[in-house]
């Protein structure tokens, strides 16, 4: 990397910066999520060159590097690379899935593209969308006018558009052979890889939300970022935050140096992807235990069951019934709750809205199979006396802090994990 490719990425990231920091205000966001395109920031973002700093300065770019504006970015670079013209106004880029095909062919001296492309990102805003083709070996580019397809509209979880376009022998405004360089995967790999930038990037943000609101709220008496079960959440948060990053920039640094971006970057994604998915698992324990108070940031970003897609829904439905079957497949079963103790916390002393708590201590028994392999690393787990039902029993004592009238509290479990038997 060059000192100049530095200095303009520090300059691309503060007007990127400052820019969406002004203009991305709550109602814009909640406007967007609702399907609404939001002109006046793509008028903004375009007059400010920020979709075309891939595009070299002979063509009227910056001639520079990736900033994570994934569509129009990569729009534009591919038209550049193909020497088509580059049209105003938002762009997006198709097919975008491994299994999707659109075929160009010629046509009375220019072109047709025929084809379905599932899941483009904002397909129905898009004023023109750029076409990746193999044709006779080749791989071409190819600039088709938006209005050319039929539209099925969809949405991801984040409430962002993802239409399906259907071309029957559209018009072609401009087509052209790419370089070598330029695979006939490259929407994929490089939407890919920009889509890894933002994800490491989202995942930053959690982390420092996360760790904001620990910090701030507090619960009994004292910040929630106090209880060990959150700390080391928090500590595994951050790790797999710095992974992602690493992966995320690992990816671009290989596209740089390689031919061939689907062979250079992949491995990169995937390892960011992985971290991406451990991470939203490390921050549910911060969440949960903080409770989502209204217009907090991470309220906004929250995503109530009545606003998430149905299929999200079905895979969130199937996750829980496997949950279920391998609970009956046992990891460590809870056969009794025994209480020693039941009293009310400082003399019947009120906590705000939910009133009085009550303090519980007592037993919980398990029993579990010693051959599950979950139970492996646990030590001379072979030679423990087993019951007759061939598992072995163990117990532990439990302290539980709880409001007195259960239809107060906000139905959310603080879990705090041991410390050599003292209660953190």
């Amino acid at each position: 990397m060059t000192h100049g490719t530095d200095e303009l990425q520090s300059i691309l990231g503060d007007v990127v910066t400052r820019l969406f920091t002004d203009l991305v205000t709550v109602e814009l966001r909640t406007a967007a999520e609702s399907g609404a395109w939001p002109s006046a920031l793509w008028q903004a973002v375009e007059e400010a060159g920020l979709t075309l700093p891939l595009v070299p300065e002979r063509s009227g770019g910056a001639g520079g590097t990736w900033i994570p504006l994934a569509e129009p970015i990569l729009a534009s670079w591919l038209l550049a690379e193909a020497d088509l013209p580059l049209p105003q106004g938002p762009l997006t880029i198709a097919p975008v899935r491994r299994d999707d095909a659109l075929r160009l062919t010629p046509h009375d001296g220019g072109w047709q593209v025929s084809g379905i492309a599932g899941r483009v990102p904002w397909g129905a805003s898009a004023q023109h969308v750029v076409v990746v083709s193999s044709v006779d070996g080749r791989v071409m580019v190819a600039l088709v006018a938006a209005g050319q397809a039929r539209v099925e509209t969809d949405r991801n979880l984040a409430l962002e558009p993802r239409e399906t376009l259907t071309f029957d022998r559209a018009s072609v405004i401009a087509a052209g052979p790419a370089p070598e360089r330029v695979p006939a995967s490259a929407p994929m790999y490089y939407g890919a890889m920009l889509r890894s930038a933002q994800m490491a990037g989202a995942l930053a943000w959690m982390l420092a939300q996360s760790v904001r609101y620990v910090t701030e709220r507090r619960q009994f008496g004292k910040a929630i970022g106090a209880f060990q079960a959150i700390q080391h959440s928090l500590a595994l948060l951050a790790g797999h935050t710095a992974a992602a990053d690493l992966a995320a920039a690992n990816a671009f640094r290989a596209a740089r140096g390689s031919r061939r971006v689907d062979r250079a970057s992949s491995a990169w994604g995937d390892r960011l992807h992985v971290r991406a998915r451990t991470s939203v698992l490390h921050a549910s324990p911060v969440v949960v235990a903080r409770g989502i108070r209204r217009g907090e940031p991470l309220e906004r970003s929250a995503r109530s069951r009545d606003r998430v897609p149905r299929r999200a829904r079905v895979v969130a439905i199937r996750h829980r019934e496997v949950s279920r079957h391998h609970q009956r497949e046992d990891t460590m079963a809870v056969t009794a709750l025994e209480i020693h103790s039941r009293e009310v916390v400082l003399g019947g002393r009120p906590f705000g809205d939910v009133g009085v708590y009550e303090k519980i201590a007592g037993i919980v028994r398990f029993a579990f199979d010693p051959a599950n392999p979950v139970q492996r690393d646990v030590t001379d787990i072979g030679l423990a006396p087993r019951n007759r039902d061939g598992r072995v029993e163990a117990w532990a004592d439990f302290f539980m802090l709880k409001p007195l009238d259960p239809a107060r509290g906000n139905r959310r479990l603080l879990l705090d994990v041991p410390n050599r038997g003292r209660k953190v």
